[in-house]
């Protein structure tokens, strides 16, 4: 089963990593952490916190791939960026 998955959203042309528990809308938006720390949303994302739906939002976004350990993922976003 996808842990993680690489999203682009829509809103600011960004990929992120992010864990499935995250997807929602049938796998069109995807909820994000109202973090301003970088380190707290790697964390967040590693630990696959669980979305708080009354401090979090909810962007499009469209899914560019999954895999179900961080390690992967995180290759897969370094290739995608490579190529």
């Amino acid at each position: 089963m996808t842990k993680f998955c690489i999203v682009r959203f829509m809103e600011k042309d960004a990929v992120e990593i992010v864990p499935t528990l995250w997807m929602a809308s049938g796998d069109t938006m995807c909820w994000w952490p109202p973090y301003s720390s970088s380190l707290k949303i790697v964390n967040a994302v590693q630990t696959i916190k669980v979305p708080n739906h009354e401090t979090w939002s909810k962007h499009a976004m469209i899914l560019l791939g999954g895999s179900k350990r961080f390690g992967n993922i995180a290759q897969l976003l370094f290739n995608y960026f490579l190529f």
